[in-house]
């Protein structure tokens, strides 16, 4: 087996999720525009395509236990920090959060 013919069969290439990811990046340029993080959201779709359509799939099937907790890992832990990492920096909690304390705590006697 070629290297070409590796990487052409290797792929379970699930339609289903390449056509609902493709949407994505339409939304998230609508939504966000320049303010946002491309980068870290083309790295959350680019994480989850691989954790559901690469080679992986079939190594979980039933061959490797620890190549499907590998994929849980991928889209349990890296997408969804990749995903927060992608928002505008307009969108932090904590310094809201944290300029909301300290403007509290300057009316505070003391």
């Amino acid at each position: 087996m070629t290297t070409y013919q590796f990487f052409i069969t290797a792929w379970t290439w699930n339609s289903i999720v390449l056509i609902l990811s493709a949407p994505c990046f339409n939304r998230y340029f609508l939504a966000f525009g320049q303010r946002g993080r491309p980068l870290y959201f083309a790295a959350a779709v680019v994480v989850f395509l691989l954790a559901l359509i690469s080679r992986s799939m079939h190594w979980r099937t039933g061959t490797f236990f620890s190549a499907h907790m590998v994929q849980h890992i991928l889209l349990v832990l890296i997408v969804p920090a990749l995903l927060l990492l992608s928002l505008p920096r307009s969108f932090c909690f904590v310094r809201q959060s944290l300029v909301l304390l300290i403007q509290l705590s300057d009316g505070l006697p003391g």
